[in-house]
């Protein structure tokens, strides 16, 4: 599991900074790499890591309705998410939303 300090907005915006890194790296690459062969398979490679870091952001971004986000197979914790049943937040953190024993009295 990441440490609660990474939540879904933070590696969001990690992620964006990575991305931007990888543009860098491409422009770079443009300049030193001479053959064009060694270019594509650079540039490929640069741009499946892009896509993946991409598709990562996409996940992170809806999984925070279902409080199980994961990043690469790595448990990430949402903000909020304290009081589940079965998956299921509840914001009141009452007890189950869904099924399960009624909420205690206060």
């Amino acid at each position: 599991m990441l440490p609660e300090t990474l939540d879904p907005e933070t590696l969001r915006t990690g992620i964006m900074v990575l991305i931007a890194v990888l543009l860098i790296a491409a422009i770079a690459g443009w300049y030193l790499v001479r053959k064009m062969v060694s270019r594509v398979i650079f540039f490929g490679i640069l741009l499946g890591l892009g896509a993946l870091l991409w598709g990562e952001r996409g996940d992170l971004q809806t999984c925070q309705q279902t409080c199980s986000c994961k990043v690469f197979s790595w448990d990430v914790q949402v903000p909020g998410c304290a009081s589940l049943d079965n998956g299921i937040p509840n914001p009141m953190g009452l007890g189950a939303v869904v099924g399960g024993p009624p909420p205690k009295a206060l």
